[in-house]
Order: C-alpha cells, then sequence, then structure tokens
C-alpha cells in the first residue's frame, strides 16, 4: 500500500498510507487477557491509541495526501520512543525508517534490571548428548518461539501448542515465514511456508527439525555418544520429553510421504454397499443434485438446466452462509431448493432425514464443488475436496444414481501424452501426485477421477468425468470480487483496460480458454442423452480449446474484434496497469 501511495503521488495524484501499529481488540489477540494485551504493547514499544488519536492519523493523512504536499505519502505513528540500551529491543528496532523513535539516552537503573545474560539455541545444541535432549530443546525452543509470535498465554503449555496444527493456532503465511526464517537461523534446517501452513502438527515440524539438524551443530552427540544415538534412535521404546508423545516423535513414523493408492481406494463400507432394486433413476432426469451451485460454472449450470432441459426440481447442497448470501448471489427459480452445508461436513450438512429423501428420488448428481485454492496441500483440502466425493458416492450408491463429476484439464500434468485426451489419468505413460502433498487442488482431482474408476470398476456405477480448462469469465461475472482473484481474468482485464500487453519472454505454451456454455452443453448432453448399452460406462470429457492464446501472441487475445495491443516489458506493463 505504501508502494502505491507512493507511486500515485509520483504520477501526481492524491494518495497516503498510514502505518497505524497494531489493531488490538481483532484477530488472535482478542483470545489475550488484559494483562496479556499490556505485555504485548510493552514488549513491541507500542502505544495505546484513543480514538481521538486515530481521527488525527486520518486529518494528518488526508492534509499530506494532496499531490502537491511537501511531505511523504508515507505517515508512521502507533510507537514509542525506544532506548538502544532498552532491555526489551522491539523488532522494528533496526529498521532504517523507524529511526526517529530511537532516542540516545541511557536506560535507567530500573530499566537495567530487566537484562540478564542468556545462552543462544547453538550453546544448548553443542551440550546435547541424546536424542531425547534434542527433542526435548527442539520442542521447547519452538513451542516458546510460536507462543512469542502469536502472543499466547503462559497458560497455554508447550504440549498443547505443539499438539495443534498452524489452522488451529491461527498461523498465518506471515507467521509461516518468521518461523521458517526462526529455524533456518538457528538449526539450519528449511521448511516450506507452504508446509508451515499445512495440516501437519507442529510436533512433526519438531521431528523434521531434529532429523535435519547438521552433524557439525552437535558435537557431543556425535563424537562421545555416537552408539548411543544409534541405538536410541533406532529403538522403538525410546523415552520420550515431556513435550512430545512416543507416536508422535517415533523416528520410524513418517510424515513426508502420501500413498496415493491408499488415497484413492475405495473404503470398506463403501464396497459392501448393495444396491437397491425398484427404483432406478429416470433418463432424462427430472430430479436432479448439484454441488458447487454458486460459483462461476456453478451458476451457469444450474441457469442453463432450468432452461435447457426437463429439470422439476434441483437441490443445490452444500452452500456456505446460505443465511447471509443476498438474492443476486442465487439464482431464483421456484424448482430450486437451497440446503446449507460445508463440503467436510457430514453428508454435506444433510440431515439424516433430508438425505434420505433427497437421494430416494435424485435421477443424476452433478459434483462441481471443491475448494478451488491452488496454494493449500492436499491434506488441507482433503476433508472438503475428496471427502465431499466419497460422501456422494456413498449416497448415490444404492440405487445407482449417476454421478457426473466436474473435475480439471490439470490433471494433464500428470500424464506424458500431449494432447492429453480424454481417458484415465493413470493410463500409460502417467505419475502420481507429488508425495509430499503439494500443489493439493490437482492431487484432489486426480485422486477423485482414480477413486471414481474404481468404484465403477467395482460397482458399475455410472460415472461421466468433466475437465474443464480456465473458464473465461464474460459481462457481468467478469467484474465481481471473485473475478478479482481469477489471475486468468484479471490479466486479461488489465489488458483490455491500458490497451497494452505484457511482454513475455521467460516462459513458453499457451492460455487455453473454454467458455462457460461449453461446458454446460456437455453436461447438458450427458445427462438428458442415454446411450444404449453405455449407461454403466465410465465416460471423460475434456472440455478445452474455445479460446488458445500462445503467450508470445497475448498482444493479439481480441484480433478477431481487430484489436491489436502494443506489447510492453512486463515491468513497464505493470506500473501502466496498476
Amino acid at each position: 500500500m505504501c508502494s502505491l501511495a507512493a507511486n500515485r503521488r509520483s504520477r501526481g495524484l492524491n494518495a497516503s498510507a498510514v502505518n497505524g501499529g497494531a489493531i488490538i481488540g481483532a484477530g488472535y489477540i482478542t483470545r489475550e487477557t488484559d494483562r496479556a494485551l499490556d505485555i504485548t504493547v510493552e514488549k513491541m514499544a507500542l502505544m495505546h491509541l484513543s480514538e481521538e488519536d486515530f481521527h488525527q492519523m486520518i486529518a494528518e493523512a488526508i492534509e499530506s495526501g494532496h499531490s502537491g504536499s511537501p511531505h511523504s505519502p508515507e505517515i508512521t505513528t502507533g510507537l514509542l520512543d525506544i532506548s538502544s540500551d532498552s532491555p526489551h529491543i522491539p523488532k522494528w528496532y533496526s529498521n532504517p525508517k523507524f529511526a526517529r523513535f530511537i532516542v540516545n539516552r541511557a536506560a535507567n537503573e530500573e530499566d537495567r534490571k530487566g537484562r540478564t545474560a542468556t545462552v543462544t539455541i547453538h550453546d544448548h545444541l553443542g551440550n546435547c548428548k541424546t536424542k531425547k535432549d534434542l527433542f526435548q530443546l527442539v520442542g521447547k525452543s519452538f513451542g516458546d518461539q510460536v507462543r512469542k509470535l502469536l502472543q499466547l498465554s503462559e497458560a497455554v503449555t508447550i504440549d498443547e501448542i505443539l499438539s495443534k496444527r498452524a489452522l488451529e493456532l491461527g498461523i498465518d503465511s506471515l507467521v509461516s515465514v518468521d518461523i521458517r526464517h526462526w529455524v533456518l537461523k538457528n538449526f539450519l534446517v528449511s521448511i516450506p511456508v507452504l508446509r508451515l501452513m499445512g495440516n501437519d502438527t507442529l510436533n512433526s515440524f519438531v521431528q523434521i527439525v531434529v532429523e535435519g539438524i547438521p552433524a557439525e551443530m552437535l558435537p557431543v552427540m556425535h563424537t562421545s555418544t555416537v552408539d548411543r544415538m544409534s541405538e536410541t534412535t533406532s529403538s522403538t521404546t525410546v523415552s520420550v520429553p515431556s513435550t512430545l508423545s512416543t507416536e508422535q516423535c517415533s523416528p520410524s513414523i513418517n510424515t513426508e510421504f502420501i500413498d496415493w493408492e491408499a488415497e484413492s481406494n475405495i473404503p470398506e463400507d463403501l464396497r459392501c454397499i448393495k444396491t437397491v432394486y425398484g427404483s432406478s433413476p429416470a433418463v432424462p432426469p427430472k430430479n436432479l443434485v448439484l454441488i458447487g451451485a454458486t460459483g462461476l460454472l456453478g451458476r451457469h449450470l444450474l441457469e442453463s438446466l432450468l432452461r435447457e432441459t426437463s429439470t422439476e426440481v434441483v437441490h443445490c447442497l452444500a452452500v456456505r452462509n446460505l443465511a447471509s448470501r443476498t438474492v443476486d448471489e442465487l439464482v431464483a427459480d421456484e424448482r430450486i431448493k437451497y440446503y446449507h452445508g460445508n463440503l467436510s461436513d457430514p453428508l454435506l450438512g444433510l440431515s439424516k432425514e433430508e438425505a434420505e429423501s433427497i437421494f430416494a428420488k435424485a435421477d443424476a448428481v452433478i459434483h462441481n464443488g471443491a475448494d478451488t485454492s491452488h496454494i493449500k496441500s492436499f491434506h488441507d483440502l482433503r476433508s472438503s475436496n475428496v471427502g465431499s466425493t466419497i460422501e456422494l458416492t456413498r449416497m448415490c450408491l444404492p440405487r445407482k444414481i449417476p454421478m457426473h463429476y466436474i473435475s480439471s484439464v490439470g490433471v494433464a500434468i500428470y500424464s506424458d501424452k500431449n494432447p492429453f485426451p480424454p481417458v484415465s489419468v493413470a493410463g500409460n505413460g502417467s505419475i502420481s501426485p507429488a508425495a509430499d502433498g503439494s500443489f493439493g487442488y490437482g492431487s484432489s482431482k486426480w485422486t477423485n477421477e482414480r477413486f471414481l474408476e474404481r468404484v465403477q470398476e467395482h460397482h458399475a456405477l455410472p460415472i461421466c468425468i468433466y475437465r474443464p480448462s480456465t473458464i473465461i469469465r464474460e459481462g457481468v461475472h467478469s467484474r465481481t470480487t471473485r473475478a478479482k482473484l481469477d489471475w486468468v481474468n484479471s490479466l486479461l482485464y488489465y489488458i483490455r483496460k491500458t490497451k497494452t500487453a505484457p511482454r513475455i519472454v521467460n516462459a513458453h505454451g499457451a492460455f487455453d480458454l473454454v467458455r462457460a456454455e461449453t461446458c454446460c452443453a456437455d453436461v447438458v448432453r450427458h445427462l438428458s442423452k442415454g446411450e444404449p448399452g453405455k449407461s454403466q460406462m465410465l465416460r471423460y470429457v475434456n472440455q478445452v480449446g474455445d479460446q488458445v492464446i500462445p503467450m508470445n501472441e497475448i498482444s493479439l487475445v481480441d484480433s478477431e474484434r481487430g484489436e491489436c495491443y502494443e506489447l510492453l516489458d512486463l515491468d513497464e506493463w505493470i506500473r501502466e496497469a496498476v
């Protein structure tokens, strides 16, 4: 934001940015007592700002924000003056931009009392004699550091901290960066930020650190007690420190790899489900179940089904925050029934009675729901993306309700075929997703496809898998809040807005785009037209190629409309777009 303000001022526009310090009373800080908040403010040399102070900050920002103002567009406030010999040196002390808050005065005698001699983690590592000592040191120091970063109460024990996952503690990307830096600095072990934000407990990171510390940092362990250390690490009955449970710390536990065959296997209870005869689904379907009705493709699907088929009712499941959604967010039609829930909920949020009633009459299920984050790992997406597919399959199997699953053409990265044909992701030349669970979205789609293939083979459940590429946002859908989070849509938006395009020199390939209407037409066709003798076959539909834009020809994206945009170097184009 400060850079944006400076950029605007350099172009003669009004702008200012205020660095107001910490916001007390929001987020994880609200969990703490008033005393804990006071400690936080004291350690960070922050100011308690009153409402009048806040009003003054806004007034100063307005006054200094005029294009002709001689003052900097950046205003920093909310920090106390700090002495160089203060016992509590805040993190911002060494940043030159805060130099005006540092005063050259000697700390008083009471300040000096707070100073004590410290022993570094490196010193403690040099004294570790056994693996048990190492586990205890890493566990305690790791837990203390997390407590410090999150300002957790002393009442929260190290055991409790290490037993929790990042999401449970409120560890976000910024805190993860701090943790990664701290681990690298003190133990010379690198843990990816995305891994820290994943679904592993902090105990698993203690294990990773212990196993990754270089031998030269543990001179005593690796010289005088090599034999004993070897015996300890190979034993399955080793006594571990109080901060870690035996199950969580045992070196025999592998927290690194995912068994993709096991992930995509049919759960035992699904293998035993028997077919209920006498109430077969109708073709073409009259009674539909749709998951993912509020997204870009979901809305188009819902409108197409109502407009182009003889559908009598559509049950839209797992609609988050249903009660707070506005009329504009939901397609309105008397044939539509919305149900609140989440993909990770049992029965997708339905009651047992609702689920039995809906699936006793359903003629087809369209599963378009997914957490589409491309940052989260598979661990984070398993319950929503894979769990929902298993739950729906469990409800479809008794009556063999056809399943129409919306996957992604992104699964093509797991195949060496080019172009990737409409075949199984597990054919010749294919590979499994990364064993560490990275690219969770793509690996969850792969897992669902393999799971559904196995279900079809075992139960002969009618299944059709659709693989759309990037869906083109057009009209009102290109101007929504969600559209701004779609990087391809945003790129095209700014190309058209500025009438310029970035020159791409270090990347190759093409943008493959598909229209929502194309995707909907495929689904409607396979729903409405039963194929004799093929109702129990597994079908694949690759939905690609409505518009293919080579990266080195991106300036010609609208050439069919007679538009040809000027090419700019990437840095220049970004400045133009901003």
